[in-house]
């Protein structure tokens, strides 16, 4: 099973996912934010 990581900053977000293992991550993308609105729903 992979995990996927997401890391929200003012400006961008980083989208990283795990290896098979779940020992390490690489980084996939980085999205630029258009505002600092809250842009995750619960």
């Amino acid at each position: 099973m992979r995990i996927m990581g997401l890391d929200v900053g003012d400006k961008t977000i980083g989208v990283a996912v795990s290896d098979e293992l779940g020992w390490t991550a690489q980084g996939i993308e980085t999205v630029r934010r258009e505002s600092k609105k809250r842009i995750l729903h619960d």
